[in-house]
């Protein structure tokens, strides 16, 4: 009886090993199909599942039927180097740090089941400090353009020997106006678009919306 039992459980054992064969394992399930690099807007993060989706605006070489202009989710909780640059310098951080509303450099694998992984991602910080020229105001629409002079915000693209205009934005829950010198805060009303020098501070939406919170009037500084 006792030899009976042992072919018994050794058959089973046979036949487990048999179809466990036949499967394929996660690693052959999720193989390489090609590895990208590329550019783009975080739109949605999920800090439990460690997924974010992500506008990509940019993808060099390979990759780009498959992302470039498309919001494509991307497992991101085991990327082993992430950093956020922030004036110039990159500082690491954790995938946690992500935000919607982020512009993010990434580089990653795409997987034979249509899953994107992430192995590197550098967080840009879309905050801005920027000295332009006031070329055009509208109190009322809460719009203004400037002709930048300096941008600590990709300062390459922004400054004076560019010529580059900027549309921005101001609300009235979020933006306070001061003089030149900072120290006395002044109403929407009294500012004028006399192409005078001003300085403002802000941040750019994921929609590329440049917001300003605060703005120095006849900016007198460099």
């Amino acid at each position: 009886m006792r030899h009976l039992t042992f072919l018994s459980s050794l058959l089973v054992a046979v036949l487990a090993l048999v179809v466990n064969a036949g499967m394929p394992s996660d690693a052959q399930a999720a193989s390489t199909v090609y590895s990208f690099i590329a550019r783009g807007i975080v739109t949605d993060f999920d800090t439990s599942a460690g997924t974010a989706k992500i506008d990509i605006t940019k993808v060099e070489k390979k990759g780009k039927t498959d992302l470039e202009g498309n919001n494509t989710e991307f497992i991101v909780k085991n990327a082993p180097i992430v950093y956020k640059r922030v004036a110039g310098k990159d500082n690491r951080v954790t995938y946690r740090n992500l935000a919607i509303g982020q512009e993010v450099g990434i580089k990653g694998v795409k997987k034979s089941d249509d899953t994107y992984v992430l192995n590197f991602i550098r967080i840009e910080d879309r905050t801005f400090t920027a000295i332009g020229n006031l070329e055009a105001y509208n109190k009322n629409a809460h719009t203004m353009t400037l002709l930048m002079v300096s941008s600590a915000y990709k300062p390459n693209a922004y400054n004076k020997s560019k010529n580059v205009k900027v549309n921005m934005v101001f609300g009235d829950d979020y933006s306070t106006f001061y003089n030149h010198n900072g120290k006395v805060a002044v109403s929407f009303g009294d500012v004028n678009a006399d192409a005078q020098k001003v300085k403002v501070m802000g941040y750019i939406t994921e929609a590329n919306t440049w917001k300003v919170t605060k703005l120095w009037d006849k900016y007198k500084g460099k």
